[in-house]
């Protein structure tokens, strides 16, 4: 057998001279190169697919919220049905979410060119942008967690929902409140002309029993724990005590104050301004005990629906929670009625019949219509004169009396011709409660200028 040698290769010297590159590490330099070379081409590509592709997906998502507004119009011309998340009608609901607006009512040329014009096409096409409640929530949330990250440095008891906001969140309690009230009571001109006239009232009309409740809202109660930041307090203990300074023995005014925080929220929404039904028959058992009457059982259960997230939760787009519930009483001998529709005391046909959705947001509302009559089994008429808390007051009152009147006058919305004197002569009624929020009584004579005039 032979053996192969160098010298017996063709091409000796090109093998040599490459055997003598390898040697000296030149030859591996190169292929190195050129392989290097290679992978940067492939790189470069790779990364130009992948700049290509960002752009794609960019100019896609700009066109959707270019385009999605044009798009939610036309199906909703069109009759097509589509999700509620994926619109804004679930936005309806919320602070910034759906807003009214006629493009077409602009009259003149000043102005349609003075931005009235472009303000209405700018309100329209938020009302048609996707996913809106999505949005908002989400840049709420974003906003109060980086406020609950500074805060972690100082360690307040509550921060703004979001920056600029009106309302505050408690996280011990997972609750949002209301910025305190910050004046003098014994300054306040609004609520001591209250005090004034309705002294002068039923100075004039001593057959007549009167008295006034001033409900803990949250703005005025001392366990809001943002007190101490603000310069004056007007707690719901100082508008009692201003008004009974003012008023005299004449009206009797009534007003508990919670003694902590825990204690509020277990009479208060955590979501929402109004009381809970332990709460409302509280105020009732204390209206009783003033009036003579027998009082009522205090025990709650649970009000079948959803979950409910109220006024504070939907304003400040920070959605807490509350267990809805109702008084566990039969008030099936009451007779609730309101422009001709009458309903049982045990019956609750709006918020029974309005949607999960709307239950949700709107329960005190719904559950707690605003009836304006109601029929009794106790003894003697009344006149309630209230805002949004009085109608949670409606069932119980009437154990208590035979007939029971509303009138929505201290509401801070209300405004009425009638006079006191002309409501009483119209319903027969021997005795005139009040139940509002200390702001409501503040503002009450200025709304109602002629209510307690003798005409």
């Amino acid at each position: 057998m032979s053996v192969c040698h160098l010298s017996d290769v063709p091409f000796r010297p090109l093998l040599e001279f490459a055997f003598q590159k390898a040697q000296r590490g030149e030859w591996c330099e190169g292929v190195g190169r050129r392989l290097g070379s290679r992978d940067a081409r492939v790189a470069e590509r790779t990364s130009i697919v992948g700049q290509r592709l960002q752009s794609v997906l960019f100019s896609g998502v700009l066109c959707l919220l270019l385009c999605g507004p044009i798009c939610l119009l036309a199906a909703e011309r069109a009759g097509i049905s589509l999700p509620s998340w994926f619109t804004a009608e679930d936005a309806t609901y919320l602070s910034g979410g759906v807003e009214k607006t006629d493009l077409f009512d602009r009259r003149g040329l000043r102005e349609i060119f003075g931005g009235g014009f472009r303000e209405a096409v700018e309100t329209e096409v938020g009302n048609y942008i996707p996913c809106k409640a999505t949005a908002l929530l989400a840049n709420a949330a974003l906003q109060r967690n980086a406020i609950a990250l500074s805060n972690a440095l100082y360690q307040w008891p509550c921060y703004p929902t979001s920056f600029g906001a009106n309302h505050l969140y408690i996280p011990e309690q997972d609750a949002v409140t209301a910025w305190p009230r910050s004046a003098d009571p014994l300054k306040d001109g609004g609520l001591l002309d209250f005090g004034d006239q309705l002294r002068a009232f039923a100075a004039d009309n001593e057959g007549v029993s009167v008295c006034a409740c001033v409900v803990d809202m949250s703005a005025t109660a001392k366990t809001n724990p943002a007190c101490s930041l603000v310069s004056e307090s007007y707690t719901t203990s100082q508008v009692v005590d201003a008004l009974k300074g003012r008023i005299g023995d004449a009206v009797t005014v009534l007003g508990a104050e919670s003694d902590s925080l825990e204690d509020y929220y277990a009479r208060f929404f955590c979501s929402d301004h109004h009381w809970r039904a332990s709460e409302a028959v509280r105020a009732y058992n204390e209206i009783a005990a003033w009036a003579g009457k027998d009082e009522l059982l205090t025990a709650i259960v649970a009000v079948d629906g959803p979950n409910y997230s109220g006024a504070y939760a939907r304003n400040s787009l920070c959605i807490v929670e509350d267990a809805p519930s109702r008084l566990a009483y039969d008030f099936d001998f009451v007779r609730l009625e309101k422009g001709g529709v009458t309903e049982s005391g045990n019956e609750h046909k709006l918020y029974e019949s309005a949607t999960e959705q709307n239950k949700h947001w709107r329960f005190y509302d719904l559950f707690y219509d605003s009836f304006t009559h109601s029929e009794g089994m106790g003894g003697g008429s009344v006149l309630l004169v209230c805002d949004s808390f009085g109608y949670a007051l409606l069932r119980p009152l009437s154990v208590g009396y035979e007939k029971v009147s509303c009138s929505n006058a201290l509401h801070a919305s209300s405004k009425t011709d009638a006079s006191l004197a002309k409501l009483i002569e119209d319903c027969g009624a021997d005795t005139v409660v009040f139940v509002g929020h200390a702001g409501n009584y503040s503002s009450f004579v200025k709304r109602n200028p002629a209510f307690f005039s003798s005409d």
